[in-house]
């Protein structure tokens, strides 16, 4: 049916976009192998690197985010010429429902033949978006690690993947603490206000973070409420959207009854995303601003004593304590799904690179 034909559409895109950071980590020369002695490996080569060599690995993360943008932009549109072409296809898509709505199917065809056009396009141009804002974050996030400028280094690596719905969403997300060398996972609701509210969608993200004055506090203590702004540019193929989000988060105190009151000082992030999906407001009225609160369930943490070990678990998907199999299982299991649609491999690479950074530069010098 032409419902399916869209959501399969969807599921496309968000192939793409995992295949587009797996298939750029490869060419810019990132590690590739995932079974557990490699990665043992790896983390033992990177916590024992000085600075210059880990300028050298900086650079190889930097390499694959300009893959990823020049692959995506092979096939990806000029953003004028997009938005004629994505205009012209929504008055296709407009004529074609009043046609749905007389019981018309005979340019349904025609409508296919369109998405199947356009869609490849659009998941390039936001991919390109996607690791252009990605490079930029990382890129400032070395910049002040290499130069120990404390207040302005992030403490948080975070990424995760969530689905929203009508004013509504909900995901997994893992926070990463660089200065306490802790690993910790979350399951998040929320719910929102602006020109998402009408729509459905998943995506996944990723970004860093600062802990503010709560640096000393456990991830499980410090990362319970949280104020955000969500700012889309978020291109429409007959209402199927695939784009770029990025995110501002607070802390928030809810110590008292009543809204939510914005802790400035407390934990902020900036997180760059991907999504698709489906939404009314958007086909018409493709820039997206939304604004949020959220509310997150702790489900598990691990601590490292080394940097070595830390790192080997910024990859290794798995849990390091667990008791018994089934718990193992779980854990595992959640951590796999947060990783997987979340720049896959370059992620990592990124945070064992700030974590290594981190260590050299701030910790040394606390």
């Amino acid at each position: 049916s032409f419902k399916r034909h869209l959501r399969n559409s969807e599921r496309r895109c968000e192939r793409e976009n995992e295949e587009g950071s797996k298939k750029a980590a490869k060419t810019a020369g990132l590690p590739q192998a995932t079974n557990e002695k490699a990665i043992t490996q790896r983390a033992h080569r990177l916590s024992s690197m000085e600075i210059g060599v880990l300028k050298k690995e900086r650079g190889k993360v930097e390499k694959a985010m300009d893959v990823g943008i020049h692959d995506a932009d092979q096939g990806s549109l000029p953003e004028d010429e997009a938005k004629a072409k994505l205009g012209t296809v929504r008055q296709t898509a407009q004529e074609l429902h009043q046609q749905f709505d007389k019981g018309e199917l005979d340019r349904i065809d025609e409508a296919q033949e369109i998405i199947d056009e356009v869609e490849s396009t659009v998941c390039k141009t936001q991919r390109k978006s996607a690791f252009q804002r990605f490079k930029d974050v990382f890129r400032k996030s070395k910049d002040a690690l290499s130069a120990g400028i404390k207040m302005t280094a992030p403490n948080l690596g975070i990424r995760g993947v969530g689905m929203s719905a009508a004013g509504f969403g909900g995901g997994l997300e893992e926070v990463v603490d660089f200065r306490n060398r802790e690993i910790a996972q979350f399951r998040w609701g929320a719910g929102f206000f602006g020109a998402s509210v009408g729509g459905m969608g998943m995506g996944g993200y990723a970004g860093v973070g600062w802990k503010g004055y709560k640096e000393n506090w456990t991830l499980q203590e410090a990362q319970v409420t949280g104020l955000w702004t969500s700012k889309g540019l978020t291109p429409s193929i007959f209402g199927i959207n695939a784009g770029l989000s990025v995110t501002f988060g607070t802390d928030a105190d809810n110590s008292v009854p009543g809204p939510w009151v914005p802790e400035p000082h407390g934990m902020s992030s900036v997180l760059l995303g991907w999504s698709a999906g489906a939404s009314i407001t958007q086909a018409a009225v493709p820039i997206s601003v939304d604004f949020g609160a959220s509310y997150c369930w702790y489900l598990n943490s691990e601590c490292f004593d080394s940097l070595g070990e830390f790192i080997k678990y910024l990859w290794l998907p798995l849990c390091k304590d667990c008791q018994g199999a089934s718990e193992r299982a779980i854990v595992s299991a959640l951590r796999f799904g947060i990783h997987a649609p979340s720049f896959p491999i370059i992620s990592e690479m990124a945070f064992s690179v700030i974590a290594a950074l981190y260590d050299r530069s701030v910790r040394e010098t606390d």
